[in-house]
């Protein structure tokens, strides 16, 4: 019997489809052929609308910035807080790498990680020449002790402009193989979407009206303190670099995962965004700090025509610069939300907009 996977593409539409032709007629209106080997089982496509942030100036340079999105307020208020910004700073402390974690509940793999560090950066840069004569590889080794019972092993992994996560899996495997040659136990090994070496920091600045200003500052006080207005912040946040995110080609998923488990990474879920008084300037100071982890070739980039030409569109010279785009994006579209929150209300140019849906 044929698996499912192995039957062309009209017997798998036949066989979930059956006789309900108005069901076959829409899956068959949204088939992209160029799509077709990006997913398994494939069947249709779910086409997500591209919105258009106009002029976003990031580091002194302005961008066209294409969000994908269903929810046409999030491209308008993007549009606002951008042009209510201006330009928004980004920096990035540290040169970007990706990290695999090797977790094991052997105590002897700390020593051992510890005394044969060169040896197993080399085992990983073996298993995948290619990012090394790039100029990418493995670049160092960090052992952690969760408890007394548990280890993580942490390589970071430099993968210039490509997305990674074959990369650094690949990699990954090869060294918990080395370990078990070595006769340390490994339970497995794969790349942390919580990656410390992507951290990118956006700030700028922004004359307000006093009591408005006074207003944004209590909001973001409680995004800080409480976790229920803290998700919502972060959504908000999340509504614009997401889309970005998407619209490129990259794992949004593993973008917002990282981005959740960094706002706690002191125990306590807060907003990404803070916000700050200059009373002497009547200036409110805004910044947001999170990890950014994209590509802009390799993995499903390549295969995704829409993607390919949202890149074009940003005229992005690596990852870096996508990732700055990105959380700019993202604090332009919270800022928005933020300043609405405080004065007209973030319902009425929510629904003016849904109108037109209708």
């Amino acid at each position: 019997m044929t698996k499912f996977r192995d039957k062309t593409y009209e017997e798998r539409l036949s066989e979930i489809a059956g006789q309900n032709k108005e069901l076959m007629s829409t899956y068959l209106k949204y088939v992209n052929s160029e799509l077709s080997n990006i997913t398994e089982n494939y069947i249709s496509s779910f086409p997500v609308p591209i919105g258009i942030l106009r002029e976003l100036k990031v580091n002194n340079k302005t961008y066209i910035v294409p969000i994908a999105t269903e929810e046409p307020s999030v491209v308008a208020a993007a549009n606002k807080g951008a042009k209510m910004l201006g330009n928004v700073t980004v920096t990035h402390e540290v040169p970007t790498y990706k990290l695999v974690q090797i977790l094991s509940t052997d105590k002897n793999i700390i020593d051992f990680t510890k005394n044969y560090e060169q040896e197993i950066i080399d085992v990983a840069n073996n298993s995948f020449p290619s990012i090394v004569q790039r100029g990418g590889g493995a670049l160092f080794v960090q052992t952690r002790e969760i408890n007394d019972q548990y280890f993580s092993i942490h390589i970071q992994v430099d993968t210039k402009d490509a997305m990674g996560a074959n990369i650094v899996n690949t990699m990954g495997e090869a060294v918990a193989n080395f370990y078990k040659e070595n006769k340390i136990d490994v339970v497995t090994s794969i790349v942390s979407n919580l990656n410390l070496g992507a951290v990118f920091k956006a700030s700028t600045q922004i004359k307000l009206d006093l009591d408005v200003l006074k207003k944004i500052k209590e909001l973001a006080d409680f995004g800080q303190l409480d976790i229920y207005r803290a998700s919502t912040e972060n959504k908000g946040f999340l509504n614009g670099a997401a889309g970005v995110v998407l619209a490129t080609g990259n794992d949004w998923r593993s973008f917002e995962a990282g981005a959740h488990a960094y706002a706690s990474l002191n125990g306590q879920y807060k907003s990404f965004t803070t916000y700050q008084i200059d009373l002497k300037n009547n200036q409110l100071v805004l910044s947001a700090e999170i990890p950014v982890s994209l590509g802009t070739v390799g993995g499903s980039i390549q295969s995704h025509p829409i993607a390919l030409a949202n890149l074009k569109l940003l005229k992005v010279q690596s990852a870096d610069e996508l990732s700055s785009i990105v959380i700019a994006t993202g604090l332009a579209q919270t800022f928005a939300a933020m300043y609405a929150l405080v004065t007209t209300g973030i319902q009425s140019g929510h629904m003016k907009m849904q109108k037109r849906l209708n």
